[in-house]
């Protein structure tokens, strides 16, 4: 029979034992109750697993050996059973996409094999032999909607531009010929011939390396759709099954080596995205993507021969417009503009199903399912469906522990970021699960100013963020507005002003964040306390990657630094206790409650909290050239890409700890700077509370969210994740948004 709760498996042996020995357990009398937990988590853990197969994970929901599918589901016969089910419940997610990538690298390869997709007008023309009807209709049973833009079909920048995106719609919607035709003028231009119906180039088949994903719908039947028309226009396909972390490992293999030429994938949006201008940079730049090769190694063909595609989606990711109109343009602009540099196609915008057993409930996100708020809220119920304390949680993913994890750099597969960034990690903003609409999560509240005739508005019933317009935003010529990676030290907005002469002390927008009076109470998981250590580290690490003086400069890092700068101004800690930090910048949002910096201690694209000594061995290991944040400088340095949970990275990490115990006094990084806020006697108390959770933990995972990564086990594909203590928040804070219809 199906149970309710799952017992941790060396309770169960135990209890096995007692039984097949004959032994009597103790009497209770002899068991010390366990701590109640008054906060924090309502579950006591959670068990992630694998499951490829999204029928077998359906079916172990029905029988009670799971509790949740942490992924949508889409097929249509897999849904209906879904539907019927009294036992189950659903959240009907929309805002994915799926797409095919091009390597865009060549002409040739480093073989000289020839890569057809180094011409744009080739990429571009795919679009038009793709049915995406019969992708939605044959292939998803109408559990989805064609899909020919970035943006979400059912979200605000559909409704604002839909006009634009019909005509883009329109000119590219199916047409065999017309691709077919401009494929072959171009195949012939880059002196390929058709021999026989096949496409040769230097006597050879022109063969192309499609990635199909064998975990992820709509593949692999529409990456063989796909394939079956290239084929159809004359090139030989080696068709790649791959699923997840084998798919991701060659697509992160140096592009100019041709170990792919398709990748068929798709993208989540973590919540529903109030703007989604700034995914442009992502997407179709080297800019954003610091690390990962199919992105960074944009950036010739970006900067070169496509420079004002670039100049639109930074203006658009930095908010460099001054009203709605500007900013139609821009997006009118680069809408057509990445259809015709066309790195990548969209395909179709799934409907999917996060499905779990009706005996719990959390909240899950409109547009991210398992959402940011997921591990806050996931409880089981009653009869009386009120929650109860308690008990584990099983959750399968298609895949698990896909690519390396470290804070600053890590993977950035949405299934290891359920695990570093919503489960185990924090944040000082979450967004409503409908509307998107951030909400304050560790900070208290907000203040926001900005510049008089810019498009920012507060929405209604927004009790914890102020605006108000301002003739002119200063600022004080002591802020920090850079920083000196060479000296290790701040360099002040009076001290830019001498050498750039594009900085300017006047700034679009001010956010002003207050903490609360409790901040330094907090704890990380591994039981250090928060200290100005931590954010200091944070602000400083996120400018250093980028600078070419810095010990762990990343060229990935580079641009996106670079570009950064242009819109910052400046920051200043009001106050140490309670925190109050102060943001200037040239950048905003069109909502209020999105223009505030927290500038919470947390790193890398995805936003994941982690302690400042926590990140220092990581640096160490890093400036001696024996492991690297992100994948990218790993590949070009020849060393493991940095992991905290698993892998060679652990004893390299664990050498560094010792190495910054072992000096006459503990190692402070950034020491002209960070000595000011971090102290030795500090120091030692971090690097002992670090080394003592690893010798209990067996990795350097430490963050600060409800749950603490406890286990992982790689081969099993397992992860164990456990309720932090220690967590500050009532354990209902988030129970309002259950009823809620809008913020």
């Amino acid at each position: 029979m199906a149970r309710k709760y799952l017992l941790p498996i060396v309770a169960a042996i135990a209890i096995m034992a007692l039984v097949i020995t004959g032994c009597p357990p103790p009497p209770d009398n002899d068991i010390p109750d366990p701590p109640v937990r008054v906060g924090g988590a309502w579950v006591d853990e959670i068990v992630i697993s694998q499951e490829k197969s999204t029928a077998a994970a359906v079916t172990k929901l029905q029988e009670g050996d799971t509790q949740v599918y942490g992924f949508g589901v889409s097929d249509p016969d897999l849904f209906e059973t879904i539907d019927a089910d009294p036992n189950l419940d659903y959240m009907l997610t929309l805002g994915g996409s799926s797409e095919f990538l091009f390597n865009i690298m060549g002409p040739t390869f480093a073989d000289g094999s020839l890569n057809p997709f180094h011409v744009a007008k080739i990429r571009e023309a795919t679009q038009w032999i793709i049915d995406r009807d019969y992708i939605v209709e044959e292939i998803m049973g109408g559990l989805a909607v064609p899909k020919y833009t970035q943006l979400a079909t059912t979200g605000a920048e559909s409704a604002r531009y839909g006009d634009i995106v019909a005509e883009i719609e329109a000119y590219y919607a199916y047409d065999f010929e017309k691709g077919r035709d401009i494929i072959h003028e171009e195949m012939e231009e880059l002196g390929a011939e058709l021999i026989d119906g096949l496409w040769h180039f230097g006597g050879d088949p022109v063969e192309l390396r499609q990635i199909i994903r064998l975990d992820l719908d709509p593949y692999p039947e529409a990456g063989d759709y796909f394939a079956d028309i290239l084929e159809d226009i004359g090139f030989t396909v080696e068709r790649l099954y791959r699923e997840g972390g084998d798919a991701w490992g060659l697509l992160f293999e140096p592009p100019g080596e041709g170990g792919w030429n398709i990748y068929g994938g798709g993208w989540g949006m973590p919540a529903v995205f109030r703007t989604e201008v700034h995914s442009w940079a992502q997407f179709n730049t080297h800019t954003v993507m610091a690390g990962f090769p199919p992105w960074t190694h944009l950036e010739p063909y970006v900067t070169e021969e496509w420079p004002e595609l670039l100049e639109a989606a930074l203006a658009l990711r930095y908010t460099d417009f001054a009203d709605m109109d500007e900013r139609r343009e821009l997006v009118e602009f680069i809408l057509w503009e990445v259809r015709r540099f066309a790195n990548n196609i969209w395909t179709i915008e799934p409907a999917d199903a996060v499905p779990y057993r009706a005996e719990i409930d959390a909240l899950f996100d409109l547009c991210g399912g398992v959402s940011m708020l997921f591990a806050q809220t996931v409880h089981y119920k009653d009869e009386a469906g009120n929650p109860v304390r308690g008990g584990s949680i099983s959750m399968e993913l298609p895949s698990v522990l896909v690519q390396n994890w470290n804070p600053v750099e890590g993977s950035p597969m949405t299934y290891d970021i359920m695990v570093t960034r919503d489960l185990t990690s924090d944040r000082a903003v979450a967004p409503h699960v409908l509307t998107g609409l951030n909400w304050p999560q560790r900070i208290e509240r907000a203040e926001v100013f900005v510049q008089e005739g810019l498009p920012v508005a507060l929405n209604p019933g927004t009790d914890w963020c102020t605006l108000e317009f301002m003739d002119e935003i200063v600022v004080p010529a002591d802020a920090w507005a850079d920083w000196d990676a060479e000296n290790q030290v701040w360099i002040t907005a009076a001290e830019r002003e001498q050498f750039d002469e594009d900085y300017e002390r006047t700034a679009n927008r001010k956010s002003i964040v207050y903490y609360p009076d409790d901040l330094w109470e907090w704890t990380w998981h591994d039981g250090s306390q928060f200290s100005m250590g931590d954010f200091m580290m944070s602000w400083i690490v996120g400018w250093d990657r980028g600078k070419e003086a810095s010990p762990i400069f990343d060229p990935g890092a580079k641009a996106d630094v670079e570009e950064a700068l242009r819109r910052f101004r400046g920051m200043e800690v009001l106050s140490e206790d309670p925190l109050t930090v102060a943001v200037y910048s040239q950048t905003y949002a069109l909502d209020a409650e999105h223009c505030v910096s927290s500038m919470f201690p947390a790193y890398g694209t995805y936003i994941e909290a982690a302690p400042w000594h926590n990140i220092a061995i990581g640096k160490l290991a890093e400036k001696d050239l024996a492991l690297a944040f992100s994948g990218d400088k790993a590949g070009e340095l020849g060393v493991e890409w940095m992991d905290y949970t698993k892998g060679p990275s652990l004893a390299i990490l664990a050498q560094r700890l010792a190495q910054a115990t072992d000096a006459p006094t503990p190692y402070i990084p950034y020491a002209p700077t960070m000595g000011d806020y971090v102290d030795w006697m500090e120091a030692e108390d971090r690097y002992e509370a670090l080394g003592d959770w690893y010798a209990d933990m067996g990795h350097f995972w430490v963050s600060c969210g409800p749950f603490y990564l406890e286990e992982v086990f790689p081969i099993a594909k397992i992860v164990v994740v456990r309720a932090f203590d220690d967590y500050p928040d009532e354990s209902d804070k988030w129970f309002w948004m259950f009823d809620s219809e809008t913020p």
